[in-house]
């Protein structure tokens, strides 16, 4: 380690001071994650007058959707970048991290088919590719649940720069950001299978260049951001207070009018940065923590994200606490779906109502799932905890008749099933009305658990006789659903 930081301050000694940030020409580099493989040695690098003069070595990265509540499946990785004239050399220090976003998915990326790292030009309202390394061929299973999958990359990957591309952090490189692309099979639009369909990606910083190439560093960097779009993509939150306060128009990222629909507004991009100071600033300047741009609005955006400093100030102004989006789910239903405990307990707080129900066109048996029979399925016992609290029904049905405590029944333990119970619920309530009218939970454990759970829900006095309005008791539902096992049991005590 000692050879490396060494080795960057010659480094920086024998640069230009044009190149180095102050920053940078008086700090070493972030320590080796990996001490055992060294940097390999600095040294100046001498470059034709005609070409981009591009002198830096070992300059660390991380290209990351770790945490991000990304669709399907996050990665990580990090390494360092050294220039060499037209050569962006990329060294990786560790594996490639991939994981699913959510373990419980219904339909799963189950193989990864292949990743590649993309340098990519930053434009006024859209990035595209100037360079990729090449396609790093992958064909693995994710493993279950939120497991990490280890998948080693070359130790060196090369990207030969295009012609110099220029714009508001000329010189070029200083314009660009690296981006990692994972790609999957799934199907297109007309329902055809490919084994290149989904991508996911994962960013990197995107002035890692920009610090180092443009003099003054970062600050230098923010001053020349004069959209609010660039001032969060370049992770400069005092000067989107800065625009904000000089009129930018708090609804548009970009200055000139957009063709289409805006994806995305610049409360949502403060709400996914988690910058409070711009959140704020924005609603003062009267943007709309209502308006739906892509999936959420900022509001929903809030809750999904878990910021739950953000929930009071938009509610202040405007936020619609209980509305079904489109995606079908309320602002609590999104907190208590990523298991934000303290956004809950805001919004609660608040006064949302806890048992105001999810909209699912796609799997109708889930239509009208309330919050507390997710965090049942979930097995979220603070968040549970939280929303009995607030008033929250484990006996409020969903139009077919199904609701939380039949689905505690279900769950190894009866953990919640016990609580219900202690809260006065009687272990023989039946189902009010649709499919599962007179449905008990002991009805609902034989088709969907096991010998154990029966035999526990017995003991807090559940009634195996019991019959539903067709006669119907819980060995005719195991019989007719083939659970052998669970039938032979009830047999037996007959």
């Amino acid at each position: 380690m000692k050879a490396a930081i060494a080795a960057a301050i010659l480094l920086a000694a024998a640069l230009p001071s044009a190149f180095l940030s102050p920053a940078l020409a008086t700090t070493p580099p972030a320590a080796d994650p990996r001490p055992h493989a060294p940097l390999p040695p600095a040294q100046r690098i001498v470059t034709e007058p005609r070409t981009p003069d591009y002198r830096f070595r070992n300059i660390p990265f991380t290209l990351s959707s770790w945490d991000s509540n990304n669709w399907a499946v996050e990665a990580k990785v990090t390494g360092w970048a050294t220039a060499e004239g037209r050569r962006l050399i990329l060294t990786f220090v560790d594996p490639l991290l991939l994981r699913r976003t959510d373990p419980k998915q219904k339909n799963p990326p189950n193989v990864i088919t292949a990743v590649q790292v993309l340098l990519v030009v930053d434009g006024t309202t859209s990035f595209s590719t100037v360079a990729s390394g090449a396609k790093v061929p992958v064909g693995k299973p994710l493993p279950p649940g939120t497991e990490p999958l280890e998948i080693e990359l070359p130790e060196q990957m090369s990207i030969e720069l295009p012609d110099d591309p220029r714009g508001p952090l000329a010189p070029g490189l200083a314009n660009t950001f690296l981006k990692l692309s994972v790609v999957m099979p799934g199907e297109d639009e007309k329902g055809v299978t490919h084994a290149e369909y989904r991508w996911v990606y994962a960013d990197g910083n995107r002035t890692l260049f920009a610090d180092l190439l443009v003099e003054g560093g970062h600050k230098a960097v923010c001053a020349r951001a004069d959209t609010l779009r660039r001032a969060f993509d370049w992770d400069c939150p005092e000067r989107v207070k800065e625009l904000v306060a000089a009129g930018a128009n708090p609804h548009a990222l970009d200055a000139r009018p957009q063709k289409e629909e805006p994806r995305d507004s610049p409360l949502e991009e403060a709400v996914r940065k988690n910058n409070l100071p711009a959140v704020l600033a924005l609603l003062a300047a009267g943007a709309d923590p209502n308006r739906r741009t892509y999936v959420y609005t900022p509001f929903e955006l809030a809750a999904s994200e878990g910021r739950t400093e953000f929930i009071e100030p938009m509610l202040k102004a405007g936020a619609m606490r209980d509305v079904v989006g489109d995606h079908g789910f309320t602002p609590l239903m999104l907190a208590v779906h990523y298991n934000h405990a303290a956004t809950v307990a805001a919004l609660l707080r608040a006064g949302v109502d806890p048992n105001r129900g999810a909209t699912n066109r796609k799997d109708p048996f889930w239509n009208g799932q309330t919050p507390i029979m997710y965090a049942v399925r979930a097995e979220q016992a603070e968040v549970r905890s939280l929303l009995i609290d607030a008033g929250a029904s484990p006996t409020r049905s969903m139009p077919n008749g199904f609701n939380a405590f039949m689905l505690a029944a279900e769950q190894d333990g009866l953990h919640a099933f016990r609580e219900f119970v202690a809260m006065g619920i009687a272990v023989n309530t039946p189902g009010d009305r649709g499919y599962f009218e007179g449905i008990t939970p002991f009805m609902s454990t034989a088709v969907r658990s096991d010998v154990k759970n029966m035999e526990a829900m017995v003991k807090l006095g559940a009634d195996p006789r019991t019959r539903d309005k067709q006669g119907r008791d819980a060995l005719y539902w195991a019989r007719h659903f083939k659970r052998e096992e669970n039938a032979a049991w009830l047999e037996r005590r007959r």
